[in-house]
């Protein structure tokens, strides 16, 4: 009965909370839920565990191989290239445990940023009293997600393994084969399982992506903010929602210095920078996913900061309006000191009330760090151009 009247009741932002657990995330995601059992608590250890199961399979089981084929006399691009090792250590050893990690903190990164503004004390009652305790991720969650994803990773192994047998890969370096294609039982039952659940956890770091938007914007719309002016975070305590965006948005930077390296690393052994159709659509979709991943998770936070803001404003103006028409001389004198007290207010109101949840250093590193990957890429196509003037 407790729980049925709870239902039917209006809404409240503890009762979010309850539902915006990491599991709520994990839900059809058989690895994120195995993820949340195994690394409870520390997520850093699954850098350390990836790092080690692919130093094992990959680095080590390369080496074997290659040791092995080299010995048989066939030709193929070995892992102990020197054009090759350098690529096989940031892709195996720097990118997939980054993956892993980013995928086993989002489910907690959003909740950890609800329990944060519940903490701050920045929201305030529903907007509407009438409003029923349905929270929205009750119902986004289903099945079809996972039978989605596994759908894209089908897809995206199969477009992958046209272009590596059917067009010219700078980074074969004019082999026919590469290490981990020289032998099928190793490519078919290791390479591409270790390499291609990568794409899996990234596929739903976009499905939660869309979750925890869709949650942010569920709550800014349905409940009142109250910024705290001067809070530590420089931000009125809205901080939490503008860290996760970043956080969230740093996977796409990282991308694009994969992309960057991927385009420029053949210069490296004098060869042009591979900068052709299908790297500058690369980059346009990095251009794509930062402003995709950054913005939407904090549009509706930010409407909310300025109707805040504006409401606040707008109060204090009117007050300032309400004494100025005062025509009795002797109450003008009386509320000359009030009239400074509000002029002062309205000030600071509008210098220290944000509109933006994002801490000003924060935002600022983010910047520079998404435009890197363009701006060395340019760099590098610049002094491309000419050394082979």
């Amino acid at each position: 009965m407790q729980a049925e009247s709870k239902k039917s009741g209006p809404i409240s932002f503890q009762v979010i909370l309850e539902e915006v657990q990491p599991s709520l995330f994990c839900r059809h995601d058989p690895l994120g839920k195995l993820f949340l059992k195994a690394f409870p608590r520390n997520i850093w250890s699954v850098v350390a565990f990836a790092f080690v199961l692919y130093s094992l399979v990959m680095i080590g089981g390369g080496s074997m191989l290659s040791i092995i084929y080299e010995r048989s006399g066939i030709k193929f691009l070995s892992l102990f290239d020197s054009r090759e090792l350098p690529v096989a250590i940031f892709a195996y050893l720097v990118t997939a445990p980054l993956i892993w990690l980013f995928y086993t903190w989002q489910p907690r990164g959003i909740s950890e940023a609800f329990h944060q503004l519940y903490k701050n004390g920045v929201i305030g009652q529903a907007r509407d009293t009438q409003m029923q305790s349905r929270f929205i991720l009750r119902d986004f969650w289903k099945k079809r997600w996972f039978w989605l994803s596994l759908v894209i990773v089908v897809v995206g192994l199969f477009l992958w393994l046209y272009g590596i047998f059917y067009f010219y890969n700078p980074f074969s370096f004019g082999e026919n084969e590469y290490w981990w294609m020289i032998n099928p039982f190793y490519f078919w039952a290791i390479w591409i399982p270790f390499v291609f659940i990568n794409l899996y956890m990234m596929v739903w770091v976009i499905f939660r992506q869309i979750a925890a938007t869709m949650a942010f914007t569920y709550v800014f719309r349905r409940f009142r903010v109250k910024p705290k002016l001067l809070h530590p975070d420089k931000c009125n305590g809205l901080a939490p929602v503008g860290d996760y965006a970043i956080r969230s948005a740093s996977i796409a930077v990282f991308f694009g210095f994969w992309i960057f390296v991927f385009t420029t690393y053949p210069m490296l052994f004098g060869q042009r920078i591979n900068l052709k159709i299908d790297t500058i659509l690369l980059f346009a979709i990095y251009v794509i996913a930062v402003p995709s991943l950054l913005l939407p998770p904090v549009m509706e936070a930010h409407k909310a900061m300025v109707e805040a803001k504006n409401d606040l404003l707008k109060d204090l103006a009117e007050q300032i309006r309400t004494l100025l028409m005062e025509t009795n001389a002797e109450r003008v004198l009386l509320s000359k000191d009030l009239l400074l007290e509000l002029e002062r207010r309205y000030e600071l109101v509008r210098k220290e009330y944000r509109t933006w949840p994002f801490r000003p250093l924060s935002i600022k590193g983010f910047g520079v760090s998404a435009v890197m990957p363009i701006l060395s890429t340019g760099i590098s196509y610049l002094i491309d151009l000419y050394i082979r003037r």
